[in-house]
């Protein structure tokens, strides 16, 4: 859905949305560069970097 929103619609809608805590592990993170041409996506890793334990 594409429509337009106030702030306040946005942050009263982020407000009722309930979400535990989680832990997330990665191995890696990959710094990518991404472009559309012709109708479509393209992207190429330009660098990977090696993960440590992210916690949110």
């Amino acid at each position: 859905m594409d429509a337009d929103m106030s702030v306040a619609g946005v942050l009263g809608a982020l407000v009722e949305v309930e979400v535990n805590p989680f832990v997330l592990l990665l191995d890696s993170i990959k710094l990518i560069e991404l472009e559309r041409r012709d109708r479509l996506f393209r992207w190429e890793a330009v660098e990977v970097f090696a993960a440590t334990r992210i916690m949110t």
